[in-house]
């Protein structure tokens, strides 16, 4: 291969690498609603639950590494919302981003549940309430509730 011919090549290359960072900038805005509309439609039967549920894991993700993805789903309301879904494994996963949520946003409140939410656990003898994000996530918004601050944090 000649000096021309090396150029070539690497002005093709040059410019298929622009074009497939642009393809990939693009296909990465679209992700989020692809994602969201997939959750949305597939089935509630028991054949999907686990797509479904692998599904709302990735849309979780997505929405940890970016807030314009969460606020294009519906923000925070959107895993409030799944909680009371009655597939527990969507109310686990939305759960679980709740309070990683909450733990990464509000450390100081978050420190402030934990204690009262460990207290509880101790007197109850119930530890689900600390290792289960269903469980500590609903004891956390009565908590929240009470001191009239839910909306705030969650």
């Amino acid at each position: 291969m000649g000096q021309h011919g090396f150029l070539r090549f690497f002005l093709c290359l040059c410019n298929f690498n622009n074009e497939l960072i642009r393809l990939l900038k693009i296909w990465e805005k679209k992700i989020i609603h692809s994602l969201l509309y997939i959750f949305n439609h597939l089935p509630e039967n028991e054949d999907f639950i686990e797509a479904k549920a692998a599904c709302l894991v990735l849309l979780s993700q997505k929405c940890k590494k970016k807030l314009s993805d969460l606020k294009s789903i519906g923000g925070i309301e959107f895993f409030k919302d799944l909680l009371d879904h009655n597939q527990p494994l969507i109310s686990f996963h939305a759960s679980s981003f709740l309070t990683e949520n909450f733990q990464i946003k509000f450390p100081d409140k978050f420190k402030s549940v934990m204690k009262m939410i460990s207290k509880k656990a101790q007197q109850l003898n119930q530890i689900q309430l600390l290792k289960n994000p269903y469980f500590f996530i609903k004891e956390t918004q009565e908590i929240l509730e009470r001191q009239k601050t839910k909306k705030k944090y969650l």
